[in-house]
């Protein structure tokens, strides 16, 4: 059994850092300017953005893009905010945020899984299945899926997931 995903995500390609903003934390105890502190995005993200690069994408390119249909390419190395770029293009759409913001780190995932996890499985589909179980897809369906480190997935899963996504 696999979930029907839609094309229910955005092309952008944005390399980021960005640090969720704490709550009830001021603009000083985050080591921010004063002018740093005011909000980018009218979404509840809460976003401040310390680099020129990331408040420049918080500011231009996620409302540029928030509203499109297309898929999402986030690229950038470990702990540069990919993730919080997601969840803000998320945010500010006004389609998708109705629905579920799923991210999944696939790195997590043991390759064994990773084919249930993503698609879903019917009872009986293999042994151990004991019951239907919707995929992370389906999960996502009207919202946003979040795939961190696709990279470390192995080929052949790329390929398929590459399937889907087309």
């Amino acid at each position: 059994h696999q979930a029907d995903p839609g094309s229910e995500t955005e092309p952008r390609r944005i390399a980021a850092d960005a640090r969720p903003r704490a709550r009830g934390a001021s603009p000083s105890q985050l080591g921010l300017k004063h002018s740093d502190s005011e909000p980018l995005l009218a979404t509840d993200s809460e976003i401040i953005a310390e680099s020129p690069a990331m408040r420049d994408i918080l500011r231009r390119v996620v409302p540029r893009f928030a509203n499109s249909e297309e898929p999402a390419l986030l690229l950038g190395e470990s702990g540069t905010g990919k993730e919080i770029v997601a969840r803000a293009l998320h945010d500010a759409s006004e389609k998708f945020r109705r629905g579920p913001f799923v991210p999944i780190n696939m790195a997590a995932i043991p390759a064994t899984l990773l084919e249930s996890e993503l698609f879903g499985h019917v009872k009986g589909a293999f042994t151990g299945a004991d019951r239907d179980k919707k995929g992370l897809f389906e999960l996502a369906h009207k919202g946003t899926l979040f795939l961190d480190e696709v990279g470390d997935m192995s080929p052949a899963m790329q390929t398929k997931l590459l399937r889907t996504l087309q």
